[in-house]
């Protein structure tokens, strides 16, 4: 499964959990039974694989933004439980989805990272390696995907 495939399934799965939003066709009904099934922990009756949310541990990860490159290891969120979706909409002819989430408090960890990139227009090189440890507080996150292009792999 790749890591762009693993993030949308993450927020997808995580934006149900506490949330006002009302289905309003059978796609969301479905998104939403299977969010709660992750959230309560009870992934091993679900059809593809996806993790609780609870301490979600992920395999290596690798971002790259504009002039930003970085790679993490034994990477551990907490947080993605008090979730709270802002918006849902699913349509079952197009197999879109969209979705804003609020996350109160987001707590990220990883054993090892390595930041590679420039900043102020290119004058400062950055090349850092550590472990991390971040916390984001009132994250507002918003995805859209179609989930026809989408590939799932055991």
């Amino acid at each position: 499964m790749n890591t762009m495939f693993r993030i949308v399934v993450i927020l997808v799965v995580a934006s149900g959990v506490a949330t006002r939003v009302i289905p309003r066709n059978r796609l969301e009904e479905g998104l939403l039974k299977i969010i709660h099934k992750c959230r309560d922990g009870d992934v091993d009756s679900l059809p593809i694989k996806l993790p609780a949310l609870r301490s979600l541990k992920l395999g290596p990860l690798h971002f790259d933004y504009d002039d930003y490159s970085m790679d993490l290891s034994e990477v551990k969120i907490k947080g993605l439980e008090n979730l709270s979706v802002e918006k849902l909409s699913a349509s079952p002819s197009q197999l879109t989805v969209s979705l804003q989430v609020y996350v109160p408090t987001l707590a990220i960890r990883a054993s090892r990272y390595h930041l590679q990139g420039t900043a102020f227009f290119g004058m400062v090189t950055i090349n850092d390696k550590g472990t991390l440890k971040a916390n984001i507080n009132n994250l507002n996150a918003t995805a859209e995907f179609n989930l026809a292009q989408m590939v799932l792999t055991p």
